[in-house]
């Protein structure tokens, strides 16, 4: 079902960077997260929920924010942009970096002649610093701001922008209630927040005691998970197999001690400088690397402590930075290079983890073309969706208690690039994609969602097409809305019959036989 053309919402398609990933406050209210990078350079987001993008609520909303930028200098403009239609207040704090995060130092600029002026255009916003401190390595600025934002229309789609350089493909993420923590290494870990249906807003973290090895210098956190009460960040440019864990159950803390509930940090003991890719929380924190899988628990199977923290290699795989699925208990990854699906399960025999391929036996999926990205769709039936690099959607029908593994592809006009699933309103999970289709000579990336399936009396109720629009109105013999279409020849099903082929005019318009 096509839902929206990326293009049309600015996509940069010299750039065609775009990721999706899953939004899912509860099983009733989720939202599938589409990330792509735009004309001017910065990355968007917005958000598919039902059979559309979510739309604006037509009212402002005010709300605090902070952005961190290097410090350039005395007499420097620094510029950058906010989404906001006005700026209430604002401060400039300058930060002297050290290489012990207690000792940094911070003085807030004052506005005017002595500390800095600042100036709008459009919505970048430039601060020009005035007699402030000279530079060092590592200095930035942290611009509070009291912000307004315009109005988003109904009519308008709600877009979330991301800083500049904002790397979709290299991120890692983790959910907690309506914040969506994102981790990747060129940038202090960000939040992106959800206030409403119409209202999301991108935070920069704020950290207490925050790690010394994090910093623009040597890196900041490149994988991110929440496991017993904590967030973990993993691997930087200088600790490539390190974990930070911070306090329990206060994600911002990050104060070191040999408390129960202070915050931890531990390097994997594996000989190699292997980066840690992902990892995921199951019983056990389970972590793969460039070269090896692990498990995380504290001994005797207890909580992970400072005091207590048993960090075993259990397989020597190696793993591509794709998020891994839990599937019921059994946690599934994909093997560096990305042509093979393991799972990873405990054998009680031999009391240790193992691997199983699940494409032994069908190599020919995978042989040539690598997985860029996959989802887990739970119901009407267990399907684990892929992307292969080729454009095609491969499909894992996987039973594990039924010994259920079936490998199935499929093939559209355009290439998959993305895929993502959610739970949905009915009986059935949502399976979104975005698909890059060329119509009439002109390439667009189509946001499109598969129709749930057929399960009527009569074939001509199904919708087994690659994409479709559906019309349920007045009775009529003219028809509009099928601009995605326009100098296309479309096959039309009206009122359960099949009607002849139409071409749709450059208006995006049709006329049937009759109504």
């Amino acid at each position: 079902m096509y839902i929206h053309n990326l293009v049309d919402l600015g996509m940069d398609i010299a750039d065609p960077q775009v990721r999706e990933i899953p939004f899912i406050f509860n099983e009733l209210q989720a939202y599938a997260m589409i990330f792509f990078m735009h004309t001017d350079g910065f990355a968007r987001m917005v958000l598919g929920d039902g059979d559309t993008l979510v739309m604006g609520g037509g009212s402002t909303h005010t709300y605090d924010s902070s952005v961190k930028i290097p410090y350039l200098g005395p007499s420097e403009d620094h510029a950058f942009y906010y989404p906001a239609d006005t700026v209430n207040t604002v401060s400039v704090i300058h930060t002297d970096i050290s290489t012990t995060p207690d000792t940094d130092t911070t003085l807030v600029l004052s506005a005017g002649s002595d500390g800095y002026t600042i100036a709008y255009s459009g919505n970048t916003c430039t601060v020009t610093t005035i007699g402030a401190p000279a530079l060092e390595d590592g200095d930035y600025l942290t611009i509070a701001l009291n912000m307004t934002t315009t109005a988003i229309l109904t009519t308008e789609v709600v877009t979330l922008v991301m800083p500049a350089d904002f790397s979709i493909e290299d991120m890692d993420w983790a959910q907690s209630a309506d914040e969506m923590h994102l981790a990747q290494s060129g940038y202090v870990p960000t939040i992106i927040v959800r206030y409403d249906d119409d209202i999301w807003k991108l935070e920069t973290k704020g950290f207490i005691d925050r790690p010394s090895d994090w910093s623009d210098v040597y890196g900041w956190p490149e994988t991110v998970t929440f496991h017993q009460q904590r967030i973990l960040y993993g691997a930087n440019t200088l600790r490539r197999q390190t974990i930070w864990g911070s306090e329990a159950g206060n994600f911002n803390g990050f104060t070191a001690g040999t408390g129960a509930s202070d915050a931890f940090t531990f390097t994997l003991d594996s000989g190699t400088q292997n980066k840690i890719q992902w990892m995921l929380s199951s019983k056990t924190l389970h972590i793969g690397t460039l070269g090896d899988e692990w498990t995380v628990t504290g001994n005797n199977q207890a909580a992970l402590t400072p005091e207590n923290i048993l960090a075993q290699r259990q397989t020597k795989n190696g793993s591509e930075a794709i998020t891994p699925l839990l599937v019921g208990s059994t946690t599934l990854f994909i093997e560096r290079h990305g042509r093979v699906i393991n799972e990873f399960v405990y054998d009680y025999t031999y009391d240790n983890f193992k691997t199983s391929d699940l494409s032994v036996l069908s190599p020919h999926i995978t042989e040539h073309y690598s997985i860029t990205d996959w989802s887990y769709q739970k119901t009407p039936d267990s399907i684990i969706w892929a992307v292969r690099s080729d454009g095609i959607l491969l499909g894992l029908t996987y039973q594990r208690q039924h010994k259920v593994v079936g490998w199935h592809r499929h093939i559209t006009d355009g290439d998959f690039k993305a895929v993502t699933v959610i739970p949905g309103a009915s009986r059935e999970d949502e399976v979104w994609v975005v698909v890059k289709r060329t119509l009439g000579g002109v390439v667009g990336y189509f946001v499109e969602k598969l129709t749930e399936m057929f399960k009527g009396l009569e074939a001509v109720d199904g919708k087994f097409l690659d994409n479709h629009i559906v019309y349920d109105g007045a009775a009529s013999s003219a028809l509009s809305g099928f601009d995605i279409y326009a100098n296309n020849s479309i096959s039309i099903i009206a009122d359960g019959t099949v009607h002849a082929d139409v071409v749709v005019n450059t208006s995006g318009e049709i006329e049937l036989d009759n109504e």
